[in-house]
């Protein structure tokens, strides 16, 4: 979170920066999407769900009231 709060200062913008967790999500929605999980191997399911869960929050460089 420290890191998504200094980017958001250097950059300035505070959108781009909350919507990088948005970002960091599709990929792997669209995977698990696209494919079929009953047959897929459990390993990288599990792989896929624990990297989608472990989105990074950069809602700690939002001011208060937004």
């Amino acid at each position: 979170m420290l890191a998504a709060t200094y980017v958001s200062e250097v950059w300035g913008e505070l959108t781009l920066t909350a919507m990088f967790g948005q970002i960091w999500a599709l990929p792997f929605l669209i995977y698990l999407y696209m494919v079929n999980t009953s047959t897929a191997d459990k390993w990288v399911i599990w792989a896929i769900t624990t990297l989608l869960l472990s989105y990074p929050s950069c809602t700690s460089s939002l001011p208060p009231g937004r």
